[in-house]
């Protein structure tokens, strides 16, 4: 499963062109880490319109 989410990880980094100097800054990893040591069953992450506004 770790393979898994590495790739899945991998894949938006890729996908959205995303700067790989992101996976430096600590709030993606603190993101990452509250996910998965938390029990977080269903949990979809925030939508575009979500992130840029009620987020913001």
């Amino acid at each position: 499963m770790r393979e898994q989410l590495d790739g899945e990880i991998a894949r938006m980094f890729y996908s959205a062109g995303l700067p790989f100097n992101l996976a430096k800054n600590s709030h993606y990893k603190n993101a990452f880490t509250y996910a998965c040591n938390n029990n977080l069953a269903g949990y979809v992450p925030p939508g575009y319109n979500v992130i840029r506004t009620k987020l913001l």
